[in-house]
């Protein structure tokens, strides 16, 4: 078991440290009752019944009299409104939690009280039933007979447990010895611990929360006992006990590695951070241009903390909120500007924070006026007339130009400045200032929309228009003809997988390079062409006939 809190595991993505917390310190046990069982009692878990019935009788009645302190309703009404507010305002939607109470008759109160607070649907019991249990036990287990229409409490717990780890309903597991061992679910993220456990049981419980899973940096434990006041103690039989115990952090070492992160970010963006003049952008944009994969790497994990730790009564927080606005605003315009591909809509549930942090965002960043979907030519419409500098501008119609390249290399118009986008690319990245190159950036899109235009007014197919700029590009006044001519030469051949067919390829290329060839003389004496100019027109125009699919 200790192997899940140690550092290789941990290294290896097999487990996130868990960060512990205390919360109502009014209905937490006393020290003393802490202590005894602690120091004095052997069983790991006071509720297994087998176990108290070897003990002393005078050891019996002090652990019933602290049982009878976790059944208290009024205790259990306290727990069960936190635990519905700090679920709901920190993981519903996101992850999904386990609730260990002290005996399976606090599990059916903690079941009827959160009901309260929350919908029905959001909790249920998983535990097991006796034919001699006491009346509030039987009743519950005839309710839930009655609303599941199953009479086998065992298929019962089965079909929650599946529909815990499939569908979105139950979020919230109430157990008491159920579940809490061999059970691996990676949507656990948060365990509500209202139960006296130690040495191998406490640790078995805690590992609950400690799988690794998409924006989750670290499993919670929140104790409404007190027994993490007495954690060293708890684990004083482990020989690995300082390994487990540096997997098992509190909120102000969660803080830290907060912190870590953002002390990085400052670095490299020195003194920066907390400016939002447009200017400033600017400047951090330059930056952006050799250190963005490392931004975003480390952005990313801090935002992982962000989430986690952001609650309205935090100072810690609050402190670093002027400095965290600042860095999400920057992220924003990343995305937008430098790589328009990032795609986080899906993954928008896990940081509905850090969205809520920066809607009072009005300058610089206008995020809510500039969020086209797509990255396309309208993209780098809408970009040109959003509230940016125009060398920010520059830098999003730069990148996006690049990325429309890349994810439409088959378009002809795109395919035809591909090269030329790749070069100012080049030359921007070797320190060339975006602003000299506006000229021939602006070119370059004036371009695409003239063409675009012309393509949509022409109602001409992508195959010949295609090949119609190829030809443009040599300055050959009949290249519209040329183009029209040469598909209506090999349209017939063109079926579905034709290019994977040997005979059809080289029939289709003997037509290609026979109707070009035919062009040669006048090419040589009108437009001045070698014949290796010839050779190797003929051959861009056969490589772009080959790649064309669609049919």
């Amino acid at each position: 078991m200790d192997k899940y809190f140690t550092d290789e595991a941990e290294k290896d993505g097999f487990v996130v440290p868990i960060i512990y917390e205390l919360r109502k310190e009014e209905v937490k046990l006393k020290d003393e009752d802490l202590e005894w069982y602690i120091e004095k009692i052997t069983p790991d878990d006071i509720s297994d019944e087998l176990e108290l019935k070897n003990l002393d009788e005078q050891i019996r009645k002090r652990i019933n009299e602290i049982t009878v302190i976790l059944e208290n309703k009024k205790n259990i009404e306290i727990i069960c409104q936190d635990i519905a507010k700090h679920f709901r305002d920190n993981f519903d939607n996101k992850f999904k939690g386990l609730i260990v109470t002290a005996s399976r008759k606090t599990c059916v109160r903690f079941k009827n009280l959160l009901d309260k607070y929350l919908p029905k649907e959001y909790c249920e019991v998983v535990m097991s039933y006796n034919s001699d249990d006491e009346e509030e036990l039987a009743e519950y287990k005839s309710d839930l007979i009655n609303r599941f229409k199953i009479n086998d409490t065992d298929e019962i717990n089965k079909k929650i447990i599946e529909k815990f780890k499939k569908e979105a309903y139950p979020k919230l597991l109430i157990v008491t010895n159920m579940l809490i061992t061999g059970f691996d679910e990676e949507k656990l993220a948060v365990l509500y611990l209202y139960k006296l456990l130690k040495h191998h049981r406490l640790l078995q419980t805690m590992a609950r929360v400690n799988r690794p899973a998409k924006e989750k940096p670290a499993g919670l434990l929140v104790d409404y006992v007190g027994i993490f006041k007495y954690l060293e103690k708890a684990f004083k039989f482990y020989e690995e006990k300082e390994a487990i115990r540096d997997k098992i952090i509190s909120k102000k070492e969660a803080e830290d590695k907060f912190n870590e992160i953002l002390n990085k970010l400052e670095n490299l963006f020195k003194d920066l951070i907390g400016r939002f003049e447009r200017e400033i952008f600017d400047q951090a944009m330059d930056i952006l241009r050799d250190k963005g994969k490392e931004f975003v790497r480390l952005y990313q994990g801090l935002r992982k903390w962000f989430e986690f730790l952001k609650s309205e009564e935090s100072d810690f927080i609050l402190k670093n909120l002027v400095k965290y606005k600042w860095l999400t605003c920057l992220y924003f315009y990343y995305k937008k500007l430098f790589r328009p591909d990032i795609d986080e809509e899906k993954w928008e549930k896990y940081y509905k924070k850090t969205i809520a942090v920066i809607q009072d965002l009005i300058e610089p960043s206008n995020l809510k006026e500039f969020e086209p979907k797509m990255v396309d030519l309208n993209y780098i419409k809408e970009l040109k007339l959003a509230n940016y500098s125009e060398k920010m501008k520059l830098v999003g119609i730069l990148n996006a130009l690049s990325y429309i390249c890349v994810l439409n290399k088959r378009n002809p118009i795109y395919k035809s400045i591909a090269d030329q986008v790749r070069a100012i690319v080049e030359r921007w990245n070797s320190g060339e200032d975006i602003l000299n190159l506006e000229p021939e950036i602006y070119h370059i899109l004036d371009y695409v929309e003239a063409k675009e235009q012309e393509r949509e007014k022409k109602k001409i197919n992508d195959l010949e228009f295609g090949i119609k700029l190829i030809l443009e590009k040599k300055k050959i006044l009949e290249a519209e003809i040329w183009a029209k001519e040469l598909f209506e030469k090999i349209e017939e051949l063109l079926h579905p997988d034709w290019h994977r067919n040997p005979a059809m390829l080289k029939e289709v290329e003997k037509r290609v390079r026979g109707y070009l060839a035919k062009f040669w003389p006048q090419l040589k004496k009108e437009y001045q062409l070698t014949y290796e100019d010839f050779k190797n027109l003929a051959e861009e125009i056969w490589e772009y006939v080959k790649e064309y699919e669609e049919r």
